[in-house]
């Protein structure tokens, strides 16, 4: 059986989650995650500048400084990789509380050997019938473009 490659578009919570599982079976699945920001986490990444980023593509957050969960802990982990304890036995989390957990998720699986950071993917077009993808994807720090193909594409953006 062939190898399939598969494309992840985003690091938050659902890509991590994605790419975890595509390289749990590397005999069957290549992965390659693009993640647009220097870092994981997706909407748990607090920051306070708006507008546009220093590559010039806009900022999307929808945190705030002092945000905590709206779902108790109890239910926000993975069915794996529980969130563990905190002290007071606290059920609502701080952003940076899960941003922390998503860190520990990434390391325990080692799924940062997968992610191309800042990496802005620009298009996804179907090829021929649709078996594949093309991915154009900008090397932020390089300001290169390039193309690659997939046999599949998960988009996590949230």
């Amino acid at each position: 059986m062939k190898k399939q490659r598969v494309c992840v578009i985003g690091c938050g919570a659902a890509g991590l989650a994605a790419a975890r599982h595509l390289s749990a079976s590397p005999e069957l699945f290549e992965v390659v995650v693009y993640e647009q920001t220097s870092q994981i986490g997706g909407t748990w990444v607090y920051t306070d500048k708006v507008g546009q980023d220093e590559y010039g593509l806009p900022i999307h957050t929808s945190m705030y400084k002092n945000l905590r969960t709206n779902l108790p802990k109890e239910i926000m982990g993975y069915p794996d990789f529980p969130i563990p304890e905190v002290p007071e036995d606290r059920s609502y989390l701080k952003a940076s509380e899960i941003l922390a957990f998503l860190n520990d998720y990434a390391k325990r699986f080692s799924i940062l050997q997968y992610v191309k950071f800042l990496h802005h993917v620009k298009l996804v077009e179907p090829i021929g019938n649709g078996n594949q993808w093309k991915v154009t994807v900008i090397d932020l720090l390089k300001q290169e473009e390039s193309v690659s193909v997939f046999d599949a594409v998960m988009v996590c953006n949230g």
